[in-house]
């Protein structure tokens, strides 16, 4: 069944419709997040995979890991199972972007579909430096089912002090319940990212397992599984809304005055 998508190179307010989820919290969390990031000068709206792709490319230096799942040269993908949203700045300028993927993994674990390959999709002819990943996690070995993938996440330098990670992710969540209403939320967090506060303010309560992501020369990524709920991913987008954006957004205000004083 072809699922409606958002629109590209439209507002984000009238790019989509609120299909799936509470609708007056999801209502209120669009509304209230465009105009809290207008406040600060950037603007949402959905990117193409192109786009995505083209900004990684001119922005390698601060990117670092760029997952091939979200670029269509290397992966199949398309605007059924694929969502880009930037953050652009007074200039149209993107200068933050996330991503997330729909997976239905019926008859298949996820521990199943990540060693397989298919997580990540790349094309064996796509792959000439042997990209791969393996998981270990006893919660995916049970997880079954239609589940959405949330990462791409890049800040442009520029903007990193105003803590957009946890922001974006949040939107996401929210974009992603409302269009494929999966039934798992997942994502993964570097090791060294583990028990931090950026990690703690993406919501995800559950942390566990080992992901290796390599090719045939290194390790590019070492980190844990975070599974959330779709019941849990609606109730943390009201506590981000109305507890920990405000906390963010007072910490942002802090750490300008004490680089003017």
């Amino acid at each position: 069944m072809t699922t409606r998508v958002p629109s590209l190179n439209t507002p984000f307010l009238k790019s989509f419709r609120v299909k799936h989820g509470p609708a007056g919290l999801l209502g209120r969390f669009f509304l209230v997040s465009n105009e809290r990031l207008e406040e600060k000068n950037l603007t949402l709206s959905f990117a193409s995979f192109d786009e995505l792709v083209e900004v990684c490319g001119r922005n390698r230096n601060s990117w670092g890991f760029y997952n091939p799942m979200f670029d269509p040269g290397m992966s199949n993908i398309d605007r059924q199972n694929m969502i880009g949203l930037a953050c652009r700045n007074s200039a149209g300028e993107i200068v933050a972007t996330i991503a997330t993927k729909n997976f239905d993994t019926v008859g298949r674990s996820l521990v199943e579909i990540v060693d397989s390959g298919d997580f990540f999709g790349v094309r064996t002819q796509d792959n000439p430096s042997g990209f791969r990943a393996t998981l270990k996690s006893a919660s995916a070995e049970a997880m079954f089912g239609p589940m959405a993938f949330l990462g791409g996440i890049w800040i442009h330098p520029d903007y990193r002090s105003l803590r957009l990670p946890a922001i974006l992710a949040q939107i996401m969540t929210a974009v992603t319940l409302t269009v494929w209403n999966p039934q798992h939320f997942i994502g993964f967090v570097r090791n060294e990212q583990v028990g931090t506060d950026l990690q703690k303010r993406y919501g995800y309560e559950h942390l566990e397992g080992e992901l290796l992501v390599r090719d045939d020369s290194k390790v590019l990524i070492e980190a844990a599984l975070l599974v959330l709920g779709s019941v849990e991913a609606a109730d943390y987008l009201a506590v981000f809304l109305d507890d920990i954006w405000p906390q963010i957004d007072a910490a942002v205000s802090a750490r300008s005055r004490q680089k003017q004083a």
